[in-house]
């Protein structure tokens, strides 16, 4: 029994140094940093500012590869086939939570195919109305809607997509039914809300306020659990009384399933690192983005609940492809 416990130990010990052998060597060559998004806006933005301070931080360059496309799972394919050796890593939204129930034929397994490294950021919608719409609130937006059922449209980026499944939600919580109105992109979307041509939407609030400011839009509710720095004097959804309601934007590190964990947990230092650089902060500030920086298994938890809210949301609503 001495000599198995003394080489139990022995071989533990052994492997935690290979194990933080591993960590130390790594990176040995350039990292790709693959965001399943076009080269432009806030998530191509981010990943380059958290790309540089990783180049910064390792002494080896980090890329950002742009491989947009079928509503992100072209580029998450890519780095789900790439080898598991933390030189390919995934830069991904909400639609990575949301794909599987929405496309229950994807090329991977969301949950099998990828470990969750961090949190990069996150940020919350604001429910905003045309500025012609007599709606001050979310309980004024309720009570018109029932009085005129149908009348009223909202618009998204897209059938399936946070924006959409935000009003889905608010519909579902407060027993209302608007007309869904998707667009190719949230870009157009918003500008037929400003002139018109639709009343309602959920927008990420970064791109919001420029209209909100202008007198164009009003704000009348934001999506997260809590209020937002940005826009202190607007209320959550909650508290309008609808209930328990939690709908936000997060851009999340993700590297294939197998990439050793000291590999992973390194990354996620670096992450936490980069986001408490004060010129981070403030380049993430001008996108209305928190930083976050949370561990693997925190981020992991979060993502298992992000599935799990989006799925029934999906299912209720009846709009999976």
């Amino acid at each position: 029994m001495m000599r198995r416990s003394v080489l139990f130990s022995f071989l533990c010990v052994c492997f935690c140094n290979a194990t933080y052998a591993q960590a130390q060597n790594y990176p040995v060559r350039p990292v790709r940093l693959v965001v399943p998004y076009a080269a432009s806006g806030p998530t191509d933005t981010l990943a380059r500012i958290v790309a540089q301070k990783f180049t910064e931080l390792w002494g080896e360059q980090v890329v950002v590869d742009n491989r947009p496309g079928a509503n992100s799972i072209i580029g998450t394919e890519i780095v789900a086939r790439s080898q598991s050796d933390g030189h390919t890593l995934l830069v991904a939204l909400p639609a990575f939570a949301i794909n599987p129930t929405m496309y229950p034929k994807l090329p991977y397994d969301t949950l099998r195919d990828f470990l969750p490294i961090s949190m990069m950021g996150t940020a919350g919608y604001v429910i905003v109305v045309n500025s012609s719409l007599p709606v001050k609130s979310i309980k004024d937006l309720v009570a018109l809607a029932k009085a005129r059922p149908g009348q009223l449209s909202f618009g998204s980026g897209g059938i399936g997509s946070p924006a959409h499944l935000a009003i889905e939600l608010l519909q579902q919580k407060a027993g209302i039914k608007m007309e869904h109105v998707p667009y190719k992109g949230g870009a157009p979307a918003l500008l037929d809300l400003v002139t018109g041509q639709i009343q309602v939407m959920a927008n990420p609030i970064g791109s919001s306020m420029p209209f909100v400011n202008a007198g164009k839009l009003r704000a009348i509710a934001v999506s997260s659990d809590k209020r937002s720095r940005i826009i202190p004097n607007v209320p959550t959804v909650s508290e309008a009384g609808i209930g328990t309601y939690r709908i936000s934007t997060w851009y999340g590190l993700f590297a294939p399933a197998k990439t050793d964990p000291s590999i992973v947990q390194f990354m996620a230092k670096s992450l936490s690192t980069a986001l408490k650089d004060p010129d981070v902060e403030k380049r993430f500030a001008a996108f209305a983005v928190e930083p976050v920086g949370n561990s693997p298994a925190a981020f992991s938890q979060f993502v298992r609940e992000e599935i799990a809210q989006w799925a029934q949301l999906i299912r209720t609503a009846n709009i999976a492809r």
